[in-house]
């Protein structure tokens, strides 16, 4: 017998992706992880460093607990998994200007145009942002700094491991001058 999901509710996995996009790149833009890096914590304690609602908090940990990104045990503290240390700010593997980056309205508004951008074969950012996008990070520096953070890192490499050579391989695919980007 298969522990494999019948295809509707892996589909409905794929289309609520983005949920998950979304809660990554928050967790990623408030900090969490590095606020767990000396140890476990309690959400509330969390919310407080990070200037965030405790419960809204707690209910985003415990999604991303879910799914391997922290843990909680059972007095609802929460810990760093491997997989919660990439969201780290400034240690080796981090991928949290990457996560933040994506998150954010200069690419994710423009990403909720893709039918748009299917049906007339034209860029989105223009009609998503009301500018191009890096017009858009002059106007939005926070925003710019993410993405520059994010693109530094993957031009040195250092999200390429032996495990995930074809992260960085489809990503540098995407940016070459063959392909129309969005």
């Amino acid at each position: 017998m298969s522990n494999e999901l019948p295809p509707p509710a892996q589909m409905l996995q794929i289309i609520t992706g983005y949920w998950i996009s979304q809660a990554v790149g928050t967790a990623a833009r408030l900090g969490v992880s590095d606020q767990l890096a000396d140890g476990p914590r309690k959400s509330s304690e969390v919310a407080k460093a990070v200037g965030a609602d405790p419960l809204a908090l707690f209910r985003l940990m415990r999604m991303l607990a879910s799914i391997g990104v922290f843990t909680m045990d059972k007095q609802e503290r929460f810990g760093l998994t491997p997989l919660g240390d990439t969201l780290r700010s400034g240690v080796p593997g981090s991928v949290r200007d990457f996560a933040v980056a994506e998150t954010t309205p200069g690419h994710w508004q423009p990403w909720g145009k893709m039918y748009e951008a299917i049906k007339t074969g034209k860029p989105m950012c223009k009609p998503a942002l009301g500018m191009e996008l890096f017009d858009w990070y002059s106007k939005n520096p926070e925003e710019g700094e993410y993405f520059n953070g994010a693109m530094g890192d993957l031009s040195t490499g250092r999200w390429a491991t032996s495990r995930r050579p074809s992260l960085a391989k489809s990503y540098a695919s995407m940016t070459s001058p063959r392909f129309k980007r969005w």
